[in-house]
């Protein structure tokens, strides 16, 4: 008597094939759920430096248009950023010194980024000199 069948597949091919389809579904989802979060990173990146270069612009047109406080509640209550600027003068060079002539405007935002970890603060730097007449 035969008791081997000489269609289908056999229950060894069968579980090899499951195991390598599950063992790409696992790598698929990693991946995936690491590009979003990644993707969620650079998102909020690009939104923190839009309201740096805000804040600058505000500082540098000096009330003509939008204002500092403006740009600073906005970045608060839309996405729960805080913004601080600063402006000091520039260091001398060669012994010369500018003054308050050339200034660094310096704006920081400071936002807890949305990861798996326990939302960890980062703070994005942006800096620019501005001339005064």
């Amino acid at each position: 008597m035969n008791y081997k069948s000489k269609s289908g597949y056999s229950l060894i091919e069968i579980g090899v094939a499951l195991i390598i389809s599950g063992i790409f579904m696992v790598c698929s989802v990693t991946l995936l759920s690491a590009s979003s979060e990644n993707y969620r990173r650079i998102e909020q990146r690009s939104i923190a430096l839009m309201y740096a270069m805000q804040a600058i612009e505000a500082i540098q047109l000096d009330n003509n248009g939008i204002t500092l406080e403006e740009v600073k509640n906005r970045a608060k209550y839309q996405n729960n950023m805080e913004i601080e600027t600063d402006i000091s003068t520039l260091p001398p060079k060669d012994g010369k010194s500018y003054g308050s002539k050339v200034v660094v405007v310096t704006a920081n935002v400071n936002y807890k980024t949305k990861s798996s970890e326990a939302g960890s603060l980062t703070t994005l730097t942006l800096q620019t000199l501005m001339i005064n007449d």
